[in-house]
């Protein structure tokens, strides 16, 4: 039964006109009992009657399936496709490292009496064939912000891994440039799960994944089994990520010498391949016109058009007949929703078609190339230095970027930069451009610092997702500055503006931090002087922020949502603290409350209006007047305590250092860290520089977890010593004493066991010191532990001041 036998019937136009967005198993099952594009079911009524009755005037079936192959730079992905294509030796030697993204338009046809793949080169014959496009992406990092054009549930992608490294081997930078951006030090294990993570999120939990060990002539003892057994032990703590995989669908591949019969030999994998192609998954059925839509853009593609007007594609399409005009902004949103063309339903550029998207990525890519692959005619270096460290772009450099690589432009280039902008790639301005993905600016100790002194904050709201994709931070930060109708502007005081991990703005007279890390997006909302916080404007930041993010991740995987919750102690906005993260489901309505987090190790408690009050309506704000009294009080008692202070209250005080001290650990080495360390014990004891004692504290004889609580401070101070380069160091550097003046997290870690070494080989003369100098290394100590605790161990210090520990 064809599709317009079903749809003029009853039953399948009812399903159709009434499909329910948020069921999205109902989706899946009616496109495909009904083979109609799933994009159209998410439609609102009225569009989807329109599909219908466009339908009833004559359908037909169109067969593209979309391979995507993917992985770290250097893994050897375009040389993959190149012998999928039976590429001689010597092109294949030829091969150099992909730049951003190759699209090869409907390169293979699956054979229709078997599965198998063959090179397709009968452009003007495609009528009831089944074709395959293949998308190479370059594994750069610089490259990753373009590639949400492409990755989607319609395709299936091909992870391409380098099986002569060590998944705990760090990237080598001949091959990805990754210094000073936020993925430093990635190793590959880390890009696997990072790409493994991007398909669960872009598509959905039936996109399949091949797996492709490459190198095999230079791996040892390595078999299918093997290499997928490793995966799925890097995958262990995703049970969503094994979804996407099969052992069938696991293949090892090697280039040895051209006698070797193995050489050429990819037929299980090509087999594979055309076995997920030929599915009826890729099959569609549309109507008649706007299969005839689909035709027009290829021939315009042919004649090198890059751009068009809505206006000339209704035209070429339809000629004169006016009355199916109407049908143009449907075919045009379908087309743009499966990844064909680029046209937004909104003011100048829903006038606008961008038909060509490889033109339009190249444009891009050729923008934020990489040091390794940085022109070498452009004229003006030091503005191009200048753009590639905090990512403003002159606009007299972008124009030479573009003549210098041949792009022709000419007067496309405002409809270019207004799409990028759209899409959350830059921010167009009037003589420059920011681009956030090529910031290397660091928010440091001296940014931290400065951010410190704002004394009026609210809590830091962090909205925690299963997967974060960095870039989603930078569309972000495009989308506040572009789609906040200009509230939003920028916060010039103390130097804070934009950093590669941070953001802050102004808006009605507050600053609003945005912060990036593994796991969150962070917002605080501050004030300068001594006015104070606003809740009207604090509910407007978290509604704004929410919108916006709902927009940029609504077509994601309906499970990577973000969950909504707060530091549970009164830490920066800038700083991530794992183990401090409480939902906010856990703190509504609960008034006072014993922090679910830290209750047994610090009786820590919570006070629902101070966490919640500028973030929720229904929720009051705690008195000012009694929350400065509350750390006045603190304030006094802690002066007070001071001129009580002795030796034995300085010694009670350093056992409290090591509670800070922990703490901090537990954040730079989470739970799940230190379980992982434990099936490469022997590397790790290397790495760390462990004695026997500390390697049997860390993995227990009984293969239970370890517990930081029975770290000591030299286990600690060890390890975090040696979690270089991932640590910043301490300002002189690790085992020295640090200023007064010094007080990067790394330098409090150096006072903990500087003041801890102190007092456990006290003597006579060290016991009896002056009150002052006394005063002034508990001083100095209290801070560090402030610091380090983020005010969780105020009570434990005041016990310590008072002498009772």
């Amino acid at each position: 039964m064809t599709l317009e036998d079903t749809l003029v019937r009853e039953s399948g136009i009812d399903i159709v006109r009434h499909a329910i967005v948020s069921e999205y198993r109902i989706q899946v099952l009616v496109s495909d009992i009904l083979n109609i594009p799933r994009e159209i079911l998410r439609w609102d009524k009225d569009a989807r009657c329109r599909y219908v009755e466009c339908a009833k005037k004559g359908t037909q079936t169109i067969h593209r399936a979309r391979a995507m192959i993917v992985g770290c730079a250097g893994a050897g992905k375009t040389t993959l496709l190149k012998r999928l294509q039976k590429r001689s030796l010597h092109e294949l030697q030829q091969v150099q490292s992909t730049i951003g993204l190759e699209v090869h338009e409907e390169v293979f046809e699956i054979a229709e009496d078997k599965a198998d793949l063959r090179s397709f080169t009968d452009n003007s014959n495609k009528e009831g064939k089944a074709l395959l496009s293949v998308m190479d992406f370059g594994g750069q990092c610089a490259y990753y912000a373009c590639h949400q054009v492409y990755l989607s549930r319609r395709a299936f992608y091909l992870l391409v891994i380098d099986m002569s490294k060590s998944f705990n081997e760090r990237i080598d930078r001949k091959f990805c440039d990754q210094e000073e951006t936020m993925f430093a030090d990635w190793t590959y294990g880390e890009y696997i799960l990072f790409w493994m993570k991007s398909v669960h999120m872009y598509c959905d939990e039936t996109a399949p994944v091949i797996l492709v060990g490459t190198h095999l002539d230079k791996s040892t003892g390595q078999t299918t089994d093997t290499f997928y057994n490793s995966i799925l032990e890097h995958l262990r703590f995703d049970k969503n990520l094994k979804k996407h995989l099969d052992r069938k669908r696991c293949f090892l591949v090697g280039l040895h010498s051209i006698n070797d019969p193995s050489f050429n030999d990819l037929s299980d994998l090509m087999f594979c391949i055309a076995s997920i192609a030929k599915e009826d998954r890729w099959k569609e059925t549309i109507p008649a016109d706007w299969a005839l839509g689909e035709s027009t853009l290829r021939y315009l593609r042919g004649q090198n058009r890059r751009i068009i007007s809505k206006a000339e594609f209704q035209k070429e399409c339809f000629g004169t007949i006016i009355e199916k005009y109407e049908q143009v902004p449907d075919i045009l949103k379908l087309f743009h929703e499966i990844g064909v063309i680029l046209n937004f339903r909104e003011g100048v550029l829903s006038e606008t078609v961008i038909i060509d998207i490889q033109w339009f990525v190249d444009a891009f890519k050729n923008i934020i190339t990489d040091l390794n692959n940085v022109m070498d005619n452009v004229k003006n270096e030091e503005d191009w230095q200048n753009f590639y460290q905090n990512g403003y772009i002159l606009d007299s450099l972008l124009e030479e970027i573009w003549s210098s690589k041949s792009f022709n432009v000419g007067s496309f280039k405002p409809k270019i930069l207004q799409y990028m902008q759209r899409l959350g790639l830059l921010v167009v301005g009037d003589n420059q451009h920011y681009i956030p993905c090529m910031n290397k600016c660091t928010f440091d100790a001296a940014h931290e610092d400065s951010f410190k002194r704002w004394k009026n904050k609210t809590s830091v709201l962090v909205l925690r997702f299963q997967f974060l994709p960095y870039f989603i931070f930078c569309r972000l930060v495009v989308a506040c500055i572009t789609r906040t109708d200009g509230e939003w502007g920028f916060l010039n005081d103390q130097g804070l503006r934009l950093f590669k991990n941070v953001a802050c703005f102004a808006y009605k007279g507050h600053g609003v931090a945005l912060a990036v890390n593994h796991s969150s997006i962070q917002v605080q909302v501050f004030k300068p002087g001594n006015s104070f916080l606003e809740k009207k404007v604090t509910l407007e930041v978290r509604s704004t922020i929410e919108r916006l993010l709902k927009e940029l991740t609504g077509t994601f995987h309906k499970e990577i949502m973000y969950i909504a919750g707060y530091q549970c102690s009164m830490y920066e906005v800038f700083t991530e603290y794992n183990g401090c993260f409480v939902e906010e489901t856990a703190i509504q309505r609960k008034g006072q409350m014993v922090c679910p987090r830290h209750a047994l190790l610090h009786h820590h408690v919570l006070c629902e209006s101070d966490i919640l009050g500028y973030w929720k309506q229904d929720c009051g704000i705690q008195n000012a007047v009694e929350a400065a009294s509350r750390q006045d009080n603190f304030i006094v008692a802690y002066e007070e305590g001071l001129r009580k202070f002795n030796f034995k209250t300085f010694e009670h005080l350093t056992k409290v250092g090591r509670d800070a001290l922990q703490i901090y650990f537990d954040k730079e080495f989470p739970l799940r860290d230190l379980v992982s360390m434990s099936s490469r014990q022997e590397n790790f004891r290397k790495v760390f520089r462990l004695n026997d004692g500390q390697c049997a504290k860390l993995f227990p004889a009984d293969k239970s977890n370890p517990s930081s609580e029975k770290f000591d401070v030299t286990m600690m101070y060890t390890m975090l010593r040696n979690r270089y380069p991932r640590l910043q160091a301490p300002t002189k550097g690790w085992g020295r004493t640090p200023d007064t003046s010094d007080i990067r997290l790394t330098d409090d870690v150096e006072r903990i066991r500087i003041y801890r070494n102190e007092i456990g080989h006290a003597t006579e003369a060290t016991s009896k010191l002056e009150k002052k100098e006394l005063e002034e290394k508990a001083r100095d100590l209290m801070e560090a532990i402030l610091r380090l605790s983020n005010g969780v161990l105020k009570q434990e210090m005041m016990n310590a001041l008072e002498g009772r520990t």
